[in-house]
């Protein structure tokens, strides 16, 4: 499946769906594709994650607690898995919005979202 496709965005929404938390949080995602940009995020509610794609009702990109933007080139190399998300964050590849503060809060959280991300790299063309 093409990384960034409906196809791929379905299968995220099946991986992060078996995710159980306690976590009331939303974590944003940009991701520059050239003239496009790929909005979504991952909302921890209710013990459950869903993902939800694109702006809200208004046009806008609906909010979250932390948000991270980066283009497709540095998200496509994290999720193959050719660099980390740390260390993209510590060289100013992907911009950190909000409070992250709310991650390191929810550890749990964070690397079952990381998993389920990794867990559709072998799937994924990039």
């Amino acid at each position: 499946m093409l990384f960034l496709s409906d196809e791929w965005f379905e299968a995220l929404a099946t991986a992060v769906a078996s995710i159980e938390t306690t976590a009331e949080v939303t974590v944003g995602q940009l991701v520059h594709d050239g003239p496009v940009t790929h909005r979504y995020r991952f909302v921890s509610h209710g013990g459950r994650v869903s993902v939800v794609r694109g702006a809200g009702e208004d046009g806008t990109v609906p909010p979250a607690d932390v948000t991270f933007e980066e283009t497709r080139a540095v998200a496509a190399a994290v999720g193959r898995g050719d660099r980390s998300a740390g260390h993209a964050v510590l060289t100013g590849d992907i911009t950190v919005h909000g409070d992250v503060s709310v991650l390191s809060a929810e550890p749990d959280l964070a690397v079952s979202l990381a998993d389920a991300v990794g867990g559709l790299a072998t799937r994924t063309v990039y």
